[in-house]
């Protein structure tokens, strides 16, 4: 229901409009929205796009949000995609009235299934801001920009149409453009996170989104 308010509805058909545009031969997008305290998979993955675009046509707010649930289901979304390279967009204002499970909770199912997330915070605001007596100043900023680093992804505070388009563009070029690095780990021992790093010599300015770690075993020579 509180997309309803300050044209974040259209908001979110730009930014879906604008990935069908880039879109190319192969690729395959899903669309899943979450309102009433239900997430509803509208159309499954596809090259369809004007199955997609019929969808979006259709939204309407309504009802309670159960945001941490809606993000606690993408890994089983996007298990359906016949392709191994697979993001998730997630595109929402923060507010959470509904779920039963916590942000950490969500946030934890979604790391473990390896997927990227990338958020699309409408009036969400800047994560690192803070008032003058050093509190957040924007409430649901933090857990958002948390969920997309800690998978791989980013999160894009959107205050009008020209971030969005921006926004959506380097995303899309995120995505173009991913690598698959891999490393073998030991047959056994002790189940454990194991933090990443990717270091990329030589190359100034040069910002790398990775994974934040991974649970297993140690990494072996």
């Amino acid at each position: 229901g509180s997309m309803a308010e300050a044209d974040k509805l259209e908001a979110s058909r730009q930014a879906l409009g604008l990935f069908i545009d880039r879109a190319i031969p192969g690729d395959e997008l899903a669309v899943a929205s979450f309102a009433g305290g239900a997430t509803r998979v509208e159309v499954p993955f596809t090259e369809d796009l004007g199955a997609v675009r019929e969808a979006m046509d259709a939204w309407e707010a309504y009802g309670t949000t159960a945001l941490h649930d809606a993000i606690a289901r993408l890994p089983e979304i996007a298990s359906a995609a016949r392709h191994p390279k697979r993001a998730a967009l997630l595109i929402t204002d923060g507010v959470d009235n509904a779920s039963l499970l916590s942000a950490t909770q969500a946030r934890e199912v979604v790391r473990q299934a390896e997927l990227p997330v990338y958020v699309l915070g409408l009036s969400t605001g800047d994560p690192f801001r803070l008032d003058p007596s050093g509190a957040k100043l924007f409430r649901y900023a933090d857990a958002l920009n948390l969920l997309a680093s800690l998978t791989g992804g980013r999160y894009h505070a959107i205050t009008g149409p020209d971030a969005m388009k921006e926004a959506c563009a380097a995303i899309a070029d995120d995505l173009r453009y991913q690598y698959v690095l891999s490393f073998p780990t030991a047959p056994s021992g002790k189940m454990v996170f194991h933090r990443l790093t990717v270091d990329v010599p030589g190359r100034k300015n040069l910002r790398v989104l990775t994974r934040a770690g991974y649970d297993g075993t140690s990494p072996t020579p």
